[in-house]
């Protein structure tokens, strides 16, 4: 694991905690969670820490994790999300 690739796990771990996931009773926390994930990756290269290319190894390696489906398809969307240009 890079330095930077552990960095960033760390601080989502300490801002998440390690087992995080939306709460059955607060049906808006895990569109709140994707909105928050998609802000910080689209501000990644802009700032040097990821190069477009490598969010989308981010994304494949997700995807890669799941069979084709709903997941994978939501993975694609939120990586269309990522990659949308301000002036769309």
């Amino acid at each position: 694991m890079s330095t930077k690739r552990g960095s960033i796990a760390a601080v989502v771990r300490t801002a998440f905690g390690l087992f995080w996931r939306p709460r059955d009773e607060d049906p808006e926390a895990a569109s709140a969670a994707l909105a928050v994930t998609v802000a910080l990756l689209r501000g990644l290269p802009d700032r040097g820490v990821r190069s477009p290319g490598e969010i989308d190894d981010l994304f494949d390696e997700a995807a890669g994790r799941f069979s084709k489906g709903t997941a994978v398809s939501l993975i694609n969307q939120l990586r269309a999300d990522v990659h949308r240009s301000d002036a769309e």
